[in-house]
């Protein structure tokens, strides 16, 4: 137990004597960087030559801080409300031109075409039969005033055959297609008009076949110029036009009480799918629409916005060409809405559009509508309709459908814009009447006129019979006139500017601009620059690389001791612990001092006695200074003399006492020592009052951090 005492002695004494020194490195260290430090008012601080003066500059550099951070508020506040400025280009980019599509609502089929009109009629009968006797309730959630028209009309586009009712012969609605490419080369004369022409005939490489749903699915053309034009000649065209065949001999024969007489027209972007409102094309008039191009770039740091495009894939009008379409959020919709009648019900909703799903579920490669009567009896038909009824009585609720994840997956392309968009503003439709069909006079050269442009634009549709009957009557309500009046139309789509504009979003407050003024902030408030923030780095590592060597030190000692008290009996573990005891007060002691052999108990001091050459002569300055510390004289009883060097007296140990002018053990030389009374006494003094201040402090956070991190070391140390 007396070992264990002993050792526990010279650790004492190893504590003592190396905290002192590690404390007054640690405080020159701090104290160099603050002298030295470019940021304006620590400096001051640290440099004072009074406390008064200390604390003002401490109060200026604080009062610094808090403006600092008052600034850093607002111009924070400010980044992060992502102001944005909006600007706009013109002459961006050459004009790209969008897809044309033309819907026929009024007469989707040319039914009093090719000896159409009798199985159209047999179509009528057989689907008023069935509709008698298959459930309701699904035709009155479309609309209750008319569910057995609805429901006959269902029938019949779900039975009709694409290839026997002119789908994808373009050239029943459209009967011409002209490109305004401008003038090159010599002129000849003035035109009237602006110089078209005619786009070589088949009218089928120019137009494709797609459905839309106008209520029903109906079938509609859409004009793609990129596709069978040479960009060379897309740049040059100013100008398209069309001739319109309005087919108001099926409007008569469908006799739908839904349908309107007018054509629809789409534009669109190239690959979209045409959901904008449309414009109403009337018969007997010519249209002209203008068209600009926008292209839009949002600023994605002010609002998230997508990259990616919702595409799928779906039958044209024909059921058997697929086609890739780019669709929005509603879009998307519609096709969840039509997998869910599919997954439920084995067929196609004819309401809504086709997509191309499993293929097991295609009939020689179609899409098997769930009203078609060649395929389904009236038993099947109605449990189709029952089928079709539950599935939109379960899912019509909107939450319950929303917690379905593919209409999860179609909201977001509605709640998130696209980063880069294009749009196609077209302004106002001006509709003109063709007053040769309308007017009350014409002469005759008109009338011929009038009358060749008749023969060639339904000269090929017609019998002629009906020709003949149509021509023979003349004046002002003619049956020529009339039939025109009623069958004809023409529309100009023209571009506004040969090229787009640009409307950009940039950031109005960037970062660049917040790390700019964040850096005026720190030079006007604190003085800081870029040199002066890498030397507060320096403090902050230099006092972090401080605390954790202490931390670390006394962590491992704690250790060291804990395993000396729980083995008393190991003899070469406390001559080791002696050894390294030994080490340390010999570094700690001071270079004319000689070391203790011996080690005493905890509670005995050792005096040392120290062989200086001048003691005797520094001794009389030192009697006479002021400070109250007495020299004993030559051959005292408490001289320190020569004749003994190596010998040492055990003192009962005191409290230490802080208000020595100088470090215990410290290494004065006799010059220092008599100048003892010099101008800089009491400025050291003061200096080493505020160095044990700061020892305070640094022992109080140490204390904290050996019991919140050295605790668990020591539980862990065998009992």
């Amino acid at each position: 137990m007396k070992k264990t005492g002993s050792n526990n002695g010279s650790n004492s004494v190893q504590k003592e004597r190396l905290i002192p020194v590690r404390r007054q490195k640690f405080y020159l260290g701090v104290r160099r960087l603050l002298e030295h430090s470019t940021v304006h008012g620590l400096s001051h601080v640290s440099t004072a030559s009074s406390r008064i003066g200390r604390s003002i500059w401490l109060i200026l550099w604080l009062a610094g801080v808090a403006g600092f951070f008052t600034n850093l508020s607002f111009i924070v506040s400010r980044y992060m409300t992502r102001p944005v400025l909006t600007s706009y280009k013109h002459d961006h980019e050459s004009f790209i031109w969008p897809d044309i599509t033309l819907c026929n609502p009024m007469a989707p089929y040319p039914v009093h075409l090719r000896n159409r009109t009798e199985k159209w009629n047999e179509l009528r009968l057989r689907a008023t039969r069935v509709a008698k006797n298959i459930s309701e309730d699904l035709f009155a959630a479309i609309d209750d005033a008319e569910q057995l028209e609805i429901a006959i009309q269902a029938l019949l586009y779900s039975t009709i055959s694409p290839e026997q009712f002119g789908v994808g012969e373009p050239q029943e609605l459209i009967q011409f297609v002209a490109a305004d490419k401008g003038r090159s080369g010599i002129h000849l004369t003035v035109e009237m008009y602006s110089t078209f022409t005619d786009l070589d005939a088949p009218k089928t490489q120019y137009f494709h076949a797609q459905m839309l749903q106008k209520r029903h699915n109906i079938p509609c053309y859409t004009l793609q110029l990129a596709h069978v034009l040479s960009q060379e000649d897309c740049l040059s065209t100013n100008q398209v036009s069309l001739g319109l065949k309005f087919n108001h001999d099926s409007f008569l024969i469908i006799n739908s009480s839904y349908a309107p007489r007018n054509i629809d027209l789409f534009i669109s972007l190239p690959g979209h799918f045409p959901e904008d409102e449309s414009m109403e094309l009337l018969s007997g008039y010519t249209h002209k629409v203008s068209v600009s191009m926008t292209r839009f770039i949002r600023e994605p740091n002010r609002l998230p916005c997508r990259t990616d495009e919702f595409v799928a894939q779906m039958f044209d009008a024909n059921l058997k060409t697929r086609r890739e379409i780019v669709g929005s959020a509603d879009f998307c919709h519609k096709l969840v809405s039509q997998r869910l009648y599919i997954n439920n019900c084995g067929c196609y909703s004819p309401f809504l559009p086709y997509p191309v799903v499993d293929e097991h579920l295609l009939v020689h490669g179609q899409p098997v509508l769930c009203f078609n009567m060649s395929h389904f009896n009236i038993t099947s038909i109605d449990q189709n309709a029952k089928c079709m009824y539950d599935v939109y009585t379960q899912y019509h609720d909107h939450s319950v459908y929303m917690n379905l994840p593919e209409a999860q997956y179609c909201e977001t392309f509605r709640s998130t814009p696209p980063c880069e968009s294009t749009s196609y503003m077209p302004e106002s439709l001006r509709r003109t009447p063709i007053i040769e069909l309308w007017s009350d006079t014409i002469n005759e050269g008109r009338t011929a006129f009038l009358t060749s442009t008749f023969e060639s634009v339904f000269g090929p549709d017609l019998p002629e019979e009906r020709i003949r009957q149509l021509l023979n009557n003349s004046g002002n309500n003619s049956n020529m006139f009339t039939y025109m009046r009623n069958n004809f139309g023409m529309v100009t789509i023209s571009r506004k500017f040969p090229r787009g504009t640009l409307t950009h979003e940039e950031l109005e407050y960037p970062l660049s601009e917040l790390l700019s003024d964040l850096g005026g902030l720190m030079g006007l408030w604190i003085g800081i620059s870029v040199i002066g923030l890498f030397e507060v780095v320096e403090l902050l590592a230099f006092v972090s690389l401080s605390m954790i060597s202490a931390l670390i030190e006394r962590c491992y000692s704690s250790r060291s001791r804990t395993k000396c008290s729980t083995n008393t009996t190991d003899g070469t573990a406390s001559a080791t612990l002696i050894s390294a005891d030994l080490n340390a007060v010999r570094l700690a002691s001071p270079p004319n001092c000689t070391t203790a052999k011996t080690h005493l108990p905890s509670d005995v001091a050792f005096v040392y006695r120290c062989s200086i050459p001048h003691v005797l002569e520094a001794s009389q300055t030192i009697a006479r200074s002021p400070s109250g510390y007495r020299v004993p004289k030559p051959n005292s009883p408490d001289s320190i003399g020569r004749k003994h060097p190596h010998t040492q007296t055990p003192r009962p140990r005191t409290a230490g006492n802080r208000n020595i002018p100088y470090p215990i053990g410290g290494t004065d030389s006799p010059k220092t020592l008599n100048r003892i009374d010099s101008p800089g006494r009491h400025k050291r003094e003061a200096d080493l009052r505020f160095t044990y201040h700061v020892d305070d402090i640094v022992l109080t956070v140490r204390g904290w951090l050996v019991r919140a991190f050295c605790n668990d070391a020591l539980l862990d140390q065998p009992s």
